[in-house]
């Protein structure tokens, strides 16, 4: 699978790579047609000015006795002429030559980085939905060989018991529900880009009413809060990213300790803040919290009973995006102790 996985992403970079050239190949056309035509209209005008001043008009041929003493001949006032008209187009020349020179090398480089920065976010995004599907495929793939590897060792069993076939028909439910649960996590994953309506809302109320539904919530949350704030955003998706944030916390504490459930005002915002006992975890892997169906490895073996599958939190961060909220986590060791805490925070806009 890896192989096949790396092949495809391999595919996908000779795709930009192409394209990356191709498209600085463009601009450089462009830019060299551009350049093309300057240097045509440059040098007509030249040659034109210069057939100009080579005619003798009546003005110029209105020399006094003194001018004609001076250069001569009609014809050696010509040559003189001539020579210099030529002197200056190849000066002329010779700086445009240095300038088209110039302006081609600047552009070669600028046709490359601008293709660059035009093709990045779509490589970008590829690269992100190639791990998605792959990641998707890989937790789908589980459940499945689970399901499929039960049922032919059932079949297989002539005298198996009554027992044992509700015993596995129990498992392959408990499989299948894992899936639907996956799928519907993807499809609100999905349906998020959908625009959310916002308007003012009581934040403490819904809070309190999410923080209620949990079981024995009165010894495993820790709720504190202050005067009611009324922020610009949507009832649902505020439940929705509490109900992430908070199971997450209880799911990952190490401590028999409550979650910490805060709501304060900070920096003209309405901060919801959620905390937990945890692991020492790195910057890097709490930069990673956000992406989909990652579960970092220390967070993992906190708790054997943990089951997820790195969904709740991408989700939660899209949501407070599509509302203009900002979601933020940190990993801090407790002053004078060896324990940690990790805080996840979600900032928002009061209501106008």
């Amino acid at each position: 699978m890896k192989n096949k996985n790396s092949n495809f992403l391999r595919f996908g970079g000779d795709i930009f790579r192409s394209a990356h050239f191709s498209l600085s190949m463009l601009y450089f056309l462009i830019l060299l047609a551009i350049v093309g035509i300057f240097n045509i209209v440059i040098f007509y005008s030249i040659n034109t000015n210069s057939m100009e001043i080579s005619t003798p008009s009546v003005e110029m041929g209105a020399f006094n006795e003194k001018d004609k003493d001076s250069y001569g001949s009609d014809e050696f006032r010509t040559r003189i002429i001539t020579a210099r008209n030529k002197r200056a187009s190849e000066q002329i020349t010779e700086a445009i030559l240095i300038l088209d020179f110039s302006i081609l090398l600047a552009g070669g480089v600028g046709s490359f980085w601008l293709a660059h920065r035009a093709l990045e976010p779509l490589e970008q995004a590829h690269k992100l939905q190639s791990e998605f599907v792959s990641n998707a495929s890989h937790e789908i793939r589980t459940p499945l060989a689970a399901l499929q590897l039960e049922t032919e060792m059932i079949l297989k069993d002539k005298n198996a018991s009554k027992e044992e076939l509700c015993e596995v028909l129990e498992s392959n439910l408990e499989e299948a529900k894992s899936l639907t649960a996956m799928v519907n996590m993807l499809l609100k994953l999905s349906k998020i880009d959908e625009e959310i309506p916002l308007s003012a809302t009581n934040l403490n109320e819904v809070v309190k009413a999410r923080i209620a539904k949990f079981p024995d919530a009165d010894k495993r949350i820790k709720f504190e809060d202050g005067k009611d704030f009324i922020i610009q955003n949507n009832e649902t998706v505020i439940d929705e990213m509490a109900t992430i944030l908070i199971d997450n916390a209880l799911k990952y504490n190490v401590s028999k300790e409550p979650v910490e459930v805060k709501i304060f005002r900070q920096n003209r915002q309405a901060i919801l803040e959620i905390s937990n006992f945890s692991n020492e975890i790195s910057q890097d892997e709490l930069n990673r919290f956000f992406d989909r169906f990652y579960r970092c490895d220390k967070v993992r073996s906190c708790n054997n009973r943990t089951e997820g599958y790195g969904l709740g939190l991408a989700i939660a961060k899209k949501l407070a995006d599509k509302t203009h909220s900002n979601i933020s986590v940190k990993n801090e060791r407790i002053p004078k102790t060896k324990k940690f805490k990790t805080t996840f925070a979600v900032a928002m806009r009061f209501s106008k």
